[in-house]
């Protein structure tokens, strides 16, 4: 089973040095996608929020998940961080291949 965590953030760099550490220290995701200014709409502390932030998703084997969330935490600038996650399949055989070696 594969997974994609999704978290976001108003610093592209914690963003980036989240995806280095899963990809290069830790060798726990093959890649992530980030992408520039999302439109984030939320209640915080009873004020409605409306800001730019940026969105990384973070793609693994289902057994990295919690290792994934606890570096999001560590890194994150948010008191609350979003993790999400959902389950997805790889349809190219070469692409799982690839995935897979990481």
């Amino acid at each position: 089973m594969y997974r994609i965590l999704i978290t976001t953030s108003n610093d592209k760099n914690i963003l980036k040095t989240i995806a280095k550490d899963c990809i290069v220290n830790k060798n726990i995701s093959p890649c992530a996608h980030l992408a520039d200014r999302i439109n984030s709409l939320y209640v915080w502390d009873d004020d409605f929020i409306c800001k730019e932030e940026y969105i990384l998703a973070i793609k693994c084997e289902a057994k990295h998940v919690d290792e994934i969330s606890n570096i999001i935490n560590e890194h994150h600038n948010y008191d609350v961080p979003e993790i999400i996650s959902f389950n997805f399949n790889i349809v190219s055989d070469q692409y799982k291949e690839w995935f897979i070696k990481k």
